[in-house]
């Protein structure tokens, strides 16, 4: 089973799919880890984004095959990005689980001004992101609002939306 946990910055996507991993026994991969090991000066420029989620791709291909759970955590903002792993899920025959996560501003705005663990991402930058992300309305997934108190709830909701596929 592959899932691929998308949204944008500081919504609460990287600590939902860490905890929905960590429930499914899944490896978890996430494209800010991927980066800072990958990059000592990590430049935000198109090649070094689709690198790292060229990694995702090629570890993708490689769960796929010894068929392990793998939780994919990332921004997923653009439809080449998003159409490179729809290709590669329909070449191996697998279906993904596209679990988009959501918040309100406010909430974004609260965990965007602490510092975290893997990202550097900021309110500016959510907001820039959020100016380009291309919506997805080529596949079904499902939506999923964070607050500070529902994850319980959203694993629920993502467990029941993976095992009626």
């Amino acid at each position: 089973m592959i899932i691929i946990v998308f949204g944008l910055p500081g919504v609460g996507k990287s600590f939902f799919a860490k905890t929905l991993a960590q429930k499914l026994k899944a490896k978890y991969l996430n494209t800010d880890i991927i980066r800072n090991e990958k990059y000592e000066h990590f430049d935000y420029n198109e090649h070094n984004k689709t690198d790292v989620y060229k990694h995702l791709i090629n570890e993708m291909y490689n769960y796929a095959h010894c068929k392990k759970d793998l939780v994919l955590d990332g921004t997923f903002y653009k439809k080449r990005i998003r159409e490179a792993f729809l290709k590669l899920s329909n070449d191996l025959n697998i279906k993904l689980n596209w679990i988009e996560i959501t918040a309100d501003e406010d909430v974004v705005k609260g965990r965007l001004s602490e510092k975290r663990e893997h990202s550097e991402a900021d309110y500016n930058v959510y907001l820039k992101i959020k100016e380009d992300f291309e919506p997805i309305n080529t596949h079904e997934y499902l939506s999923l609002k964070s607050t500070n108190f529902n994850m319980d709830d959203m694993i629920k909701k993502a467990i029941d939306f993976i095992n009626d596929k």
